[in-house]
């Protein structure tokens, strides 16, 4: 009687157990929209599951490895209510077989197959000649053949050995040519092959459903790996049209998994810098002392990746440098890369913890080379970089050693990094001797009993193995701080990392064109174009291309951030205007007055229209600017320009006829203490 109450007691206990128990189900979601910011995007997918009563843990596989769990949203329809959400990474996943590897495996194979069939002609046509040269001793050896008979069969020999060794070394050509083709196919192949496996996202779903029904689930995060930046194409057909702006989105994405026929979003902001308003610190001075940094470094996502950021600058003017690329390296294989902006500033994300190499390269400047920096997982490494500039197209490239710094600007827990080489370097090679071997981690009898500061997360332990040591229908939508562009029309975008166009919008905007020259630095006239009330057309910061009269000029930044009610845009230089600037030698003397030196500088400035419309030209030049009293600087002739005492720039205002030319004439004096020496142009 017992043992049955006892019976009947356990199975009511288990009872709500099972009864909790949830079923899985695995969903294949699709992207319906991207939002893309400057630096991340947010990926909303969609799927529509059929549920049974009560509750069911779906698991939406596939997604990118890079979500960040903080961000995850989701909706559901139906009064449906979602009890969990929990993200994880699946590194046992199946990968499908990359297309690209398979006709790699049939080229490598149909090369292969030729390769053989020309080694069996060789061996056919290398018996064939040992069996000639065993009948030539035959025929040679036999009595009773005639001269005649005898010349007739040496002879018919050796043209058919002859034939014979030429088709012989033919098929050798032919084998060595062939191997060639299949080693490139190979290291191809292999390329793809040893490519860092990455896994897959999923994300686990706990939902309550009220009763059985098809239910709506709308699924959104954040990932850092896609962005985009503007670019343009100005398009003046001459200096009496308007200017055509074509506004472009190059965006990129390397998510691990592909946008198909998604909707495109496009936003000014960058979800990591937008959100807090920015509060001064006290300023500090003293010895040595640093003024406050306010420029913020980059978040990392806490999931064992690390990243790094910094700036590069000229290393003469300490100028930022903008279009740098700056590249990880793992031996001699690229990792990830990114490029600087316009402040020279660079941030590179998610990336496995271990020891790299990191590369700059800008055309103009030397490549440089940083080896052995070390990347932390959930740490953000600060690493500026200053480049030597070099007019050479080919330069050797600088290779510096990277020193961990005493104290790390992102340090805010116990911990270290131990690299390979330290390892090895190490009498206790066991992780727990590694690990054990960084401050705040304490060991007994072998094993990890505490690590000082670790809070409800477990603490991260990573080892360096160094294996190898017209324009797209669109709606602007504009908030107080930021604006985004709603592209109408689908996109689909590979997770490649490459850059896709994305055409915004394409406006013909009323401009007044000037043109500029200074040929005291320049003997070039350049054309611009003076945009009014530009502000409207929401221009962000970026390179465009110029077209003028059907000809592409070149490059030129825009630069919005002004607070000028006009913006201006280079064109590039006109040839069909030209400009010259030369020392009158009969006109400009050295001589000593007194106590002083006297230097007369004159010089003549020629300009000619060839163009066959008139045109309006703005001249610069410039005399000398005294700083202190000993020193006069007296202008004698400008030719009608106006003078800036303050800088000492002279500006003329010159209107050409077409076939019209000008002359300027610009002449000065300088006065000096005739013991002291200065440099005068």
């Amino acid at each position: 009687m017992r043992k049955n109450i006892l019976l009947v007691l356990l199975s009511l206990f288990y009872m709500p157990i099972f009864a909790q128990n949830s079923v899985e189900k695995t969903v294949e979601s699709t992207v319906k929209e991207v939002m893309i910011f400057s630096e991340g995007c947010r990926i909303t997918k969609t799927q529509s599951v059929a549920l049974e009563k009560g509750n069911t843990i779906l698991k939406f596989n596939k997604l990118t490895p890079y979500l960040d769990e903080k961000s995850v949203q989701v909706k559901v329809d139906q009064n449906a209510i979602v009890l969990s959400v929990n993200f994880q990474l699946n590194y046992l996943g199946e990968k499908k077989k990359d297309e690209s590897l398979d006709n790699l495996e049939k080229k490598i194979d149909e090369l292969s197959e030729k390769i053989k069939t020309e080694q069996i002609h060789c061996g056919i046509i290398n018996d064939e000649l040992t069996f000639l040269n065993a009948n030539i001793k035959i025929a040679g050896s036999t009595n009773g053949i005639q001269s005649p008979q005898l010349k007739e069969t040496y002879t018919f020999y050796s043209e058919k050995i002859k034939e014979l060794r030429f088709d012989f070394q033919e098929r050798i050509n032919n084998t060595k040519a062939l191997l060639e083709e299949k080693d490139k196919y190979q290291k191809q192949y292999n390329e793809l092959v040893n490519q860092d496996v990455f896994p897959e996202g999923e994300l686990y779903i706990k939902v309550e459903a009220p009763q059985a029904a098809t239910y709506t689930f709308e699924v959104s995060y954040l990932t850092d790996k896609a962005g985009w930046t503007p670019s343009y194409d100005l398009i003046a057909k001459s200096i009496t049209a308007p200017i055509q702006l074509i506004y472009k989105a190059e965006v990129y994405q390397d998510t691990r998994e592909d946008w198909k026929n998604a909707k495109i979003k496009l936003s000014s902001s960058t979800p990591q810098y937008s959100g807090t308003a920015p509060e001064l610190k006290p300023y500090i001075l003293n010895y040595n002392s640093r003024p406050p940094d306010y420029r913020k470094s980059p978040t990392t996502f806490a999931s064992g990746l690390g990243s790094i950021y910094g700036f590069v600058h000229d290393r003469k003017t300490g100028e930022p440098i903008p279009f740098a690329n700056v590249a990880i390296y793992k031996g001699e294989k690229v990792i990830t890369n990114a490029q600087t902006d316009f402040d020279g500033r660079y941030v590179i994300k998610t990336i496995n913890s271990g020891s790299y190499s990191l590369q700059t390269s800008c055309i103009g400047y030397q490549i440089y080379r940083l080896e052995g920096i070390i990347i932390g997982s959930d740490k953000v490494v600060p690493q500026n970089i200053t480049l030597n500039p070099t007019t050479e197209m080919l330069t050797a490239v600088e290779i510096v050693n990277y020193k961990v710094p005493i104290f790390e600007a992102d340090q805010t827990s116990s911990g270290a990094i131990v690299t390979a080489d330290e390892i090895y370097r190490m009498p206790n090679r066991p992780y727990e001797g590694v690990v054990t071997s960084t401050g705040g981690v304490y060991a007994k009898d072998g094993e990890i009993v505490t690590i000082r500061g670790t809070r409800s997360s477990s603490p991260t332990m990573s080892i360096d193995r160094n294996q190898n040591s017209n324009a797209t229908p669109m709606q602007q939508i504009q908030s107080e701080t930021t604006f985004e562009f709603d592209i109408k029309t689908p996109y689909t975008i590979p997770s490649d990392g490459k850059n896709y166009t994305i055409m915004i919008d394409d406006y013909m905007i009323p401009a007044d064109y000037q043109y500029i020259a200074a040929p005291r630095a320049n003997d070039n006239v350049f054309l611009t174009a003076l945009l009014t009330d530009w502000t409207k057309y929401n221009l962000l910061q970026g390179v465009s291309n110029i077209f003028f009269e059907n000809t592409y000029i070149g490059k030129t930044d825009i630069n919005p951030r002004t607070t000028s009610d006009t913006l201006k845009l280079s064109l590039g230089s006109d040839k069909g205007i030209m400009i010259d600037r030369k020392l009158q030698k009969d006109y400009s003397s050295t001589k000593t007055i007194g106590s002083k030196t006297e230097v007369t500088k004159s010089w003549k400035i020629t300009v000619k229209n060839n163009k066959s419309n008139p045109v309006n030209l703005v001249l610069t030049d410039q005399i000398p600017v005294s700083a202190i009293n000993a020193i006069e600087v007296k202008a004698l002739t400008l030719s009608g320009g106006l003078l800036d005492e303050d800088t000492g720039i002279i500006t003329w205002q010159l209107s050409l006829a077409a076939g019209e030319m000008k002359e300027i004439e610009l002449k000065y004096a300088v006065k000096y203490p005739k013991d002291s020496r200065i440099y005068i142009e």
